[in-house]
Order: structure tokens, then sequence, then C-alpha cells
């Protein structure tokens, strides 16, 4: 990207950005959207407002749509325009960054989109506390076991992880209930993987209380119990204020990853 002299630069309320800064920016908003599957614009001026403290950064939304390097796709079934990297967009990261993981192609399903779209606000909710965290997406995690594994294994994929400092917290959004059997398979994956040591927790997420109500019931009833001290419980409308709940305790936001330690 040519910036400075006869390059094309971002002008913002804080004033010029150097080419540096700019590039920086450009980089962080297109692994954001290669993360999270549709992004609305919405979303995008709030990562932007989390990330970066700006208010409605139009400014780097444009520039990279002029560039190529972002399409707004329209979705019959979805109000607004959703944000998708063009093969322009995919090229420019794989040469910024030797770990660039290519994401096959997926239909567009109604309930994956309002799946990931939570996943999406739950991470912003993290990132919004803990400003120096990183993800993980479910489609890199499941890259990476394929790749040092060999194992197909889509199964054992959470829907993210968020790391923090040395600490990482797997993420599972429920929209759909499950069978008791599909249950007892997450519990048991878990189990594994904090017995590892890989994972500090699991924050697990339901869009409703009475989702979450019904998910604990379910959970009662597993035969093989995970680590209550490894999970926090979360409803949307809890975790939206900024709280969920640990060993039957009401938590805030910010002592997630102390609840591990």
């Amino acid at each position: 990207m040519g910036g400075g002299r006869g390059g094309e630069n971002l002008v913002g309320m804080a004033g010029r950005l150097t080419d540096i800064e700019r590039d920086s920016r450009v980089k962080g908003l297109l692994e954001f959207v290669y993360s999270f599957r549709y992004p609305t614009r919405e979303q995008i001026y709030r990562f932007s407002r989390v990330k970066w403290g700006i208010k409605k950064d139009e400014f780097l939304l444009n520039f990279c749509v002029r560039k190529g390097y972002l399409s707004a796709d329209k979705i019959t079934e979805i109000k607004p325009r959703l944000y998708q990297l063009t093969t322009l967009g995919k090229s420019y990261l794989g040469r910024l960054d030797s770990r660039f993981v290519q994401r096959g192609k997926r239909m567009f399903r109604l309930d994956n989109y309002y799946h990931d779209s939570l996943v999406l606000d739950v991470y912003l909710k993290l990132l919004g506390v803990f400003k120096e965290g990183t993800w993980l997406s479910d489609w890199r995690i499941r890259a990476m076991i394929r790749r040092e594994h060999g194992l197909k294994a889509s199964h054992r994929a959470p829907d993210g992880i968020f790391t923090q400092g040395e600490q990482n917290l797997a993420v599972e959004v429920e929209r759909a209930e499950k069978s008791q059997d599909r249950i007892s398979a997450v519990v048991g994956k878990y189990k594994r993987e904090f017995e590892k040591g890989y994972i500090c927790g699991v924050v697990l997420v339901t869009e409703t209380k009475l989702k979450m109500y019904r998910l604990k019931k379910k959970l009662d009833k597993v035969a093989l119990k995970w680590d209550e001290k490894r999970v926090i419980y979360a409803p949307w409308e809890n975790l939206e204020k900024n709280k969920g709940e640990h060993l039957g305790k009401e938590i805030s936001l910010g002592e997630f990853f102390k609840a591990f330690r």
C-alpha cells in the first residue's frame, strides 16, 4: 500500500495518520472481517470503537472498500449489507502474514449467520474489557488440528479462543438446543482440554436465560461431569451487562480470567 508521497492516506478526527498507523489499522480491520463471517457496517464500527477508540471510522472502512479489499454484499434475508474479504483482500493479508490461513468457502445459512453474529458480539464484549486480548477463530483452530494432528475433528473446536496474557478462554455459543448425547460429548471434550491445561476455562453463552436454564438441566444429567471451577455461564442478556455466573455467584466480566487462577 502506497502512502505519503503520492499515496492515499487516512484522515480521522485526530488528524492524518502515518503510513505505518494506516497500514496497521487496515491489517487489523481485514483480519477482523476475515475472522468473523459476514460482519455488518455497525459491527465494524463497534470494532473500531473498542480497538482504536474511534467513534465511527468511516474513513478506514471506505478506504478498504475503495482499495478492493472488502466487498459489501446484500443477502436477501438480512437487512444490512454484510462485509467480506475479496480475493485481493485475502492476497494482501497473505503477503503481510506468513501464518495466514485460507478458509474454505461456506454456503450462507441464516442460522449460521445469527450464531456467528452472536460469537462476534461476545468477542467485542471481551475485547472491550481486555484490550490486549487476541482471538483465535473456530476455523483457524480446525486448521491447526488438521495440520498438527491430521484429524478432521470439526466437533472438537470451540467457537473461538480469547487469549489474555497466558490464559486461553474458550467461547461456546449455544443457540439451538442440543441433544443429551451432544451435550455429553461437549462436556467430555472440555474435561480433557482442562486436564491438558491449554484452556484455562470456558464461557458458555446462550441467547436467553431460559435457554441457559434448559441447557443446565441437560448438563445435570451428564454422567461425566466437568470441573465447574472452569466454567462461566453467561446468557447474552447478562453478558451484555458485563456479568456472568461462576460457581453459582455473579461475577463481573472483568473478573472472568481471575476466576480461573
